[in-house]
């Protein structure tokens, strides 16, 4: 414990100093529980232009009053504080109120972490008012809380409201799918949140419809963690139908075992290449005598025989025009195609040919 204070007493000699170098205090696990440690900490912040950016209070027990003197450094907006951790603590909804009053006032905190503090939804309601006044912090945590449904309509809102959020962790709370549906209520209409993880959070299959039904419209988000929620195959396959509709999303992670799963390992892959591009809305204003030589930039797609000479690059883009647009696989488009088959009668690959095909590329694919 004397290591410890020492410690804690030579960090407030430092910002006494007007140390230059001091750009981070972190008290992490340090076992302070102890109010007045931290308002002497805050005293000296706010007395000081301190250069510290990043303050470090994770795992020390800390309460609302001292929550209160971390709003106040917060509210003192010359101090350049870019990130504030202080997850593991006995924060509560009182402490949370606190924060969530400072933030309005706040236009240089980036980063705000919150998570196992015993947050319900009164107090996310709290925060998410001071949230939506703020145009600074771009990533919030509040995993591991008491969050539900309640809580979740709050977000909602906030998503609404706020352009400047980027990443959203609400892991291990219980927003369920009531919460779900107001979540996708706020990203129906958030096109700047990039990141949002809700692994574990009791949403079924109803949910997971509602998230699906959000895919088609949002474009903004690029990853989506769903992981270890209670849906079953059939809000998998709701999913699926929505990120079909949506040429922005690169991670969605759902449950792993599950019968869509390598359909929607591909529409992940077509977005990150790039190729859905191709496949918009308003494919039909594209003339179709464009379609062979768009195909054969990409892929080379008038060569392209059954055995495959394709480059393992472009397998996805075909498996897509494959289940997507099989129509553009004719006789016109294709010569090389239907030479093959006129010596078995046929002017066209039967769908026989390309449902054959097309779990080639999926064999191929899903092991790269």
């Amino acid at each position: 414990m004397t290591t410890e204070l020492s410690w804690f007493h030579e960090t407030l000699l430092l910002l006494s100093n007007h140390d230059p170098n001091l750009s981070m205090i972190d008290f992490s696990s340090r076992n302070l529980c102890d109010d007045e440690k931290i308002e002497m900490m805050t005293k000296k912040l706010l007395k000081t232009n301190s250069p510290v950016k990043m303050l470090q209070l994770t795992s020390n027990r800390i309460g609302n009053r001292s929550a209160k003197a971390i709003a106040k450094v917060i509210q003192q907006n010359k101090i350049c504080m870019e990130e504030i951790d202080v997850g593991v603590n006995k924060l509560g909804d009182v402490g949370v109120r606190f924060i969530g009053l400072a933030l309005p006032f706040n236009c240089r905190l980036q980063k705000l972490h919150l998570a196992d503090n015993s947050v319900s939804d009164a107090g996310m309601k709290l925060l998410a008012e001071g949230l939506s006044d703020n145009s600074s912090v771009i990533y919030l945590d509040l995993s591991n809380n008491i969050i539900s449904n309640a809580g979740a309509k709050a977000i909602g809102k906030l998503f609404v409201n706020n352009c400047t959020l980027k990443t959203v962790n609400m892991e291990w709370n219980h927003c369920g799918d009531s919460g779900g549906k107001y979540l996708c209520e706020g990203l129906k209409k958030n096109n700047f949140l990039e990141e949002l993880n809700l692994n574990c959070n009791h949403i079924g299959d109803k949910g997971a419809t509602y998230f699906g039904e959000a895919l088609e419209k949002n474009s903004g988000l690029r990853r989506l963690y769903l992981w270890k929620n209670s849906f079953s195959d059939t809000g998998e396959k709701a999913i699926l139908k929505g990120l079909k509709k949506n040429f922005y999303m690169k991670e969605l992670w759902t449950n792993s075992a599950c019968d869509y799963l390598q359909e929607i390992t591909f529409y992940l892959a077509l977005n990150k290449h790039g190729y859905r591009h191709l496949l918009k809305q308003d494919e039909q204003h594209v003339p179709r005598s464009l379609w062979p030589n768009i195909l054969s930039k990409v892929g080379h797609a008038r060569r392209f025989n059954f055995m495959g000479d394709m480059g393992t690059k472009n397998l996805d883009l075909l498996f897509y025009l494959l289940q997507a647009k099989a129509d553009l696989f004719d006789n016109k488009s294709f010569p090389s195609i239907r030479k093959r088959h006129r010596s078995v009668g046929e002017c066209e690959p039967s769908a026989k040919s390309r449902r054959a095909l097309k779990n080639l590329l999926l064999s191929v694919t899903s092991s790269r």
